[in-house]
């Protein structure tokens, strides 16, 4: 332990792989949460998007037993499914069923409730982590020239810290904060996909013979669905839409809804389950990535989860994207002396950016698809989105092709592994697909 303490205003996925990663370097970590922490596994008012599917990337999972050692035997004592990704999951996109066989992309399939719980339960083991719920940070303080962050300021006074790390979320306050002492507006990139999600608790009848639906819309389609098994024998499943094709939350036009999908695979799993919740809605106007490395921030503050990006949830990327930045953020502070720490935080931005491009780009371009998408577009979105169409397409015989966009997909692996040699010379050799936006 090289240093004294840090503060964490958020306990989210975010907040929880960052007092995590700050435990092991420094000797008091203290987490600030606005709301109260439920006995029972439930959703927390300051979460809406709890009561949504969640699901961990390959990538993530690979991170978690190395932050949270104790979190697969939790979740398999409490019912989380252990999921392969190719063999276990139905996946529908550009018009085909891909391909499915045994692979090792594996995570675990829970409710974001359970996960939370678990999550608490595994820094409560931590000695030096104090979590605090029911409290909400009032603001920063900052040294005289205001070129350092010193602490948080909390309904019981200022709590000193040598790092304060933002993990509050998409709305986070921080930022109107620094405006109100005068520091500038952190510059933002956006795309504005407008989507909204519907999602219930469901008990099937009838076992399904796979553990996961995906179904993503065709432009210019807009109607998508996830549903994945998660414990107590429950599946949840969440219905989306696009640009004004909103999936209501009456139950009988939720139903409809999901008739009109494309595919009746997801239909079919409905018509067969018993409702164990009402529909809950919810409304995701756009991507946000607060361009944080382009700003001139006071030293000492680290942000970190969707108050640095959110993504488009029907990606599936923000509990990976989390763990990943904690994971970069505790590489950077690994073996530090105190004489470099300012300089290893100053770093933090950039690296934090490159995490993030990856998953950025990927959910930027399939929002483009549809041509009502507004927002920051890449030079070749196009020409990126004909190619990935075509790929997909063959995807459906090609086991070793469809495995090799998943691993693009789960950030195992970059886009550039879908353009090497011997992969474009079968797309190109394909069969032809109609070309998207």
């Amino acid at each position: 332990m090289s240093f004294d303490h840090a503060v964490v205003m958020g306990a989210g996925i975010a907040g929880h792989a960052a007092a995590a990663v700050l435990a092991r370097t420094f000797q008091r970590v203290t987490v600030l949460e606005h709301d109260a922490f439920p006995e029972a596994v439930a959703p927390r008012d300051g979460v809406p998007q709890a009561h949504h599917v969640h699901w961990w990337l390959g990538r993530g999972d690979e991170l978690l037993a190395d932050l949270f050692p104790g979190l697969p035997d939790q979740l398999r004592e409490r019912g989380g499914l252990r999921i392969d990704w190719s063999r276990d999951v139905r996946w529908h996109e550009h018009g085909v069923w891909k391909s499915h066989s045994p692979s090792d992309i594996e995570s675990w399939s829970t409710s974001r409730a359970l996960l939370e719980v678990c999550l608490r339960a595994e820094l409560d083991t931590l000695p030096n982590v104090r979590l605090q719920p029911n409290t909400a940070a009032k603001g920063l303080v900052l040294d005289a020239e205001k070129r350092r962050v010193t602490g948080v300021d909390t309904p019981s006074g200022v709590l000193e810290a040598d790092v304060v790390a933002d993990c509050t979320g998409r709305n986070s306050p921080v930022f109107g904060w620094l405006e109100a002492a005068g520091i500038p507006a952190v510059p933002e990139t956006q795309v504005h996909g407008d989507v909204v999600c519907a999602t219930r608790q469901m008990l099937p009848r009838t076992p399904p013979e796979f553990n996961g639906l995906l179904q993503r819309a065709q432009a210019p389609d807009k109607r998508s669905a996830i549903a994945f098994a998660i414990e107590d024998r429950r599946w949840m499943v969440t219905l989306f839409g696009v640009h004004g094709e909103a999936p209501p939350d009456d139950d009988a036009e939720w139903r409809t809804f999901a008739r009109a999908l494309p595919d009746r695979t997801v239909a079919a799993l409905i018509a067969d389950c018993q409702p164990l919740t009402p529909v809950v809605r919810t409304t995701f106007r756009g991507s946000r990535w607060r361009r944080v490395e382009r700003a001139k921030l006071p030293g000492r503050l680290v942000i970190l989860g969707e108050a640095l990006c959110s993504l488009n949830p029907l990606y599936g990327q923000g509990m990976t994207l989390a763990v990943l930045q904690a994971h970069t953020l505790g590489r950077l502070l690994q073996g530090l002396e105190a004489k470099d720490l300012d300089r290893a935080l100053r770093k933090a931005p950039g690296h934090l950016a490159k995490v993030l491009r990856p998953a950025w780009d990927l959910a930027a371009r399939e929002d483009f698809r549809h041509a009502e998408t507004t927002g920051d577009r890449s030079t070749f979105t196009g020409l990126v989105n004909r190619y990935t169409h075509r790929l997909s397409q063959l995807a459906e015989q090609d086991a070793a092709l469809s495995l090799k966009a998943q691993r693009v997909l789960h950030l195992q692996a970059p886009l550039t592994s879908l353009f090497d040699q011997g992969t474009v010379w079968k797309v190109l050799r394909g069969p032809s697909a109609p070309p998207t936006k």
